[in-house]
């Protein structure tokens, strides 16, 4: 005997009804979910963002929103329209949209972005409480995937031209000489100093390989084809492993990517362990 309680669920799971010599189609329930139906129809015009839609997904979907309402996410017409704007469509975009796929009007289409929006944003507050990357997931993924750094070169560099009335071996020997008397203290020269730049050693070419040799604080007279180039070395940091402190972000972010699908399902079958989820046609 059929549920007293089930009957009009029997009645909508019909996919076609007689009424006197006309075959009328209904709408036909494929699942209710704490109480609400989800139809055959909503499911095929769910396909408006692009994705192909399962009963299960929207399902999901449906325990997500009421996720949502439970929570009190509270979701406005002015969030739904510069959301649609953000995605740099007009209202009659989305109202070509809704009547494409088969929505009756744009209050509908707007009515089912606001349950998308409240149970993504449901969903992100779940998510968000259960991914939690505790120090020792972090110092072992650390300790299991160092990375090294190359020896680093800071310096600066100025730039002084050829003189028209000097030939040039004579001028680099002056500026080699002034390069001995401003080795303690560069910034005391007249000449227009770069900003500091840091250079790895892999980075260094082959007509620059007299950098290697350069201790802090040494300087160096470079002839270039219309003048002179001089660096100045200030500081040599050596190769060495990455402080954990520096990798921290980037760790935090390579966990928590590894683990969020297992999250997300782990969260959606938990929604569904607690739902009232009936199937008229099985």
């Amino acid at each position: 005997m059929l549920n007293k309680n089930l009957w009009w669920l029997w009645l909508f799971s019909c996919s076609n009804l007689i009424i006197g010599a006309q075959l009328v189609e209904l709408d036909k329930i494929e699942a209710v979910v704490n109480g609400q139906p989800i139809t055959t129809k909503y499911i095929s015009r769910r396909g408006y963002d692009g994705e192909i839609y399962q009963l299960t997904d929207l399902i999901d979907f449906y325990l997500a929103d009421q996720l949502g309402e439970r929570l009190k996410v509270d979701v406005t017409d002015d969030m739904i329209n510069r959301y649609v704007q953000n995605l740099g469509l007009t209202l009659q975009d989305l109202s070509n949209v809704a009547t494409h796929w088969g929505y009756p009007d744009i209050n509908e289409f707007k009515f089912d972005l606001k349950m998308m929006y409240r149970g993504k944003t449901a969903m992100q507050y779940e998510l968000d409480a259960k991914m939690v990357i505790s120090e020792e997931e972090i110092a072992h993924y650390y300790n299991a995937h160092p990375m090294t750094t190359e020896i680093r070169y800071v310096m600066r560099t100025a730039f002084v031209s050829q003189a028209d009335d000097k030939d040039a071996q004579v001028q680099q020997a002056e500026l080699e000489q002034l390069v001995q008397k401003y080795s303690e203290n560069y910034e005391r020269s007249a000449w227009d100093w770069d900003p500091v730049v840091e250079v790895l050693a892999s980075e260094i070419s082959a007509g620059n390989s007299f950098l290697f040799k350069l201790a802090p604080g040494e300087m160096y007279v470079k002839p270039v084809p219309t003048g002179f180039d001089i660096f100045v070395m200030m500081q040599v940091i050596p190769a060495g492993v990455v402080p954990l402190e520096k990798r921290r972000n980037e760790i935090v972010k390579i966990l928590t990517e590894q683990r969020y699908p297992a999250i997300v399902a782990a969260a959606k079958q938990e929604l569904r362990d607690q739902a009232d989820i009936v199937y008229p046609n099985s």
